[in-house]
C-alpha cells in the first residue's frame, strides 16, 4: 500500500514538472524550435533527467503538426538516440527568423568573466556549426576570418587590450594564432588575478589602451558583418531559398509561415 502511494506521488510530480514545459506545435506563430528546446532543457537539467527521460518527456509536449513529424519520426527511427531525435527535430522545424536569431547569437558571443579561453573557444566553433556547414566548403579563409574577428571581439577587455598594447594583433593572420595569443595574455593575466578571481590589467597599462581596443572593436565588427555576409551565400545548413509568395504562404507540414514583415540579416 505504501509502495503504491508513493508511486503514484511521484507519478503526479512527474507530471507537474513536465508541464513546466509549454507545447510545441509548429505552426509559424508558436515560439521558435531553439527557443523551445532551450527552456525544455533548463528544466531538464533542474530535474537531472538522462536522454532517455528527455526525450521521452519533451515528446509529451509536441501537438499539432510537430506530434505528427514526431509519431512519424518514431515509425522510421524507433530506437533513434536522444542527440538524433533533437537535430532532427530542430531541423525540420528550424524558421528563417530563427537562423537569423542564431547568426545574431555568433556575432555577439562575448566570454563571460569567469570563462576560460578555450571554453569560449568551443562556444564560438559549436554556435558556428549550427549556422553552416563546410561539408562542400574548399575555401575557408571567409570561416577562419570570420572566427578570428569573433574571438577577438568577444574575449575580456583585459586580454583585448594586453594582446593590443603587446602588438599581437599585427600578427595574427589564422584562428590558431589568435587562440595562442589569447591563451599566453590569458596566463599572463591570472598570475596577477585579484583575490576574487576577477582578471584585471597589470598596473603598467597606459592609459589609451582603452581608446586603442575601442578602435579596434569597433573595426572587427564591421569586418565581422562583411564576412557573415559572404557566408551566408556559400553554406548554410539546410536549404536557403529566396521568398516567393507561394513559399511565405505556404502552410503545409514540411513549411513554415513567415511573419510579413520579416527579413534575412545579411
Amino acid at each position: 500500500m505504501a509502495d503504491a502511494l508513493q508511486d503514484l506521488i511521484t507519478a503526479l510530480n512527474r507530471g507537474e514538472d513536465i508541464q513546466a514545459i509549454s507545447f510545441f506545435d509548429g505552426n509559424a506563430t508558436d515560439q521558435y524550435i531553439s527557443s523551445w528546446l532551450s527552456e525544455a532543457e533548463a528544466v531538464a537539467t533542474i530535474h537531472n533527467w538522462n536522454d532517455d527521460v528527455k526525450k521521452q518527456n519533451f515528446a509529451s509536449r509536441l501537438k499539432g503538426p510537430a506530434l505528427k513529424w514526431h509519431s512519424q519520426r518514431t515509425l522510421a527511427h524507433p530506437n533513434e538516440a536522444y542527440a538524433a531525435w533533437k537535430q532532427a527535430l530542430k531541423d525540420h522545424f528550424k524558421h528563417p527568423a530563427d537562423r537569423d536569431k542564431q547568426i545574431q547569437k555568433l556575432e555577439n558571443l562575448t566570454q563571460k568573466p569567469n570563462q576560460p579561453v578555450r571554453m569560449f573557444i568551443d562556444k564560438i566553433n559549436s554556435t558556428y556549426n549550427a549556422i553552416y556547414d563546410d561539408t562542400g566548403n574548399t575555401n575557408l579563409s571567409i570561416k577562419n576570418d570570420l572566427l578570428v574577428k569573433i574571438l577577438l571581439r568577444g574575449i575580456l577587455k583585459p586580454i583585448k587590450t594586453l594582446m593590443v598594447l603587446n602588438q599581437m594583433l599585427q600578427k595574427v593572420t589564422t584562428l590558431d594564432d589568435a587562440q595562442r595569443a589569447a591563451l599566453r595574455c590569458e596566463t599572463t593575466l591570472y598570475k596577477t588575478q585579484t583575490s576574487n578571481g576577477v582578471l584585471e590589467l597589470p598596473t603598467f597599462t597606459s592609459s589609451n589602451s582603452d581608446a586603442l581596443s575601442d578602435t579596434t572593436l569597433q573595426q572587427q565588427q564591421k569586418q565581422i558583418k562583411e564576412l557573415q555576409s559572404k557566408l551566408n551565400k556559400i553554406n548554410f545548413v539546410g536549404e536557403v531559398q529566396e521568398p516567393t509568395d507561394d513559399t511565405i504562404h505556404n502552410t503545409g507540414p514540411n513549411r513554415r509561415r513567415r511573419p510579413p514583415n520579416s527579413q534575412f540579416k545579411f
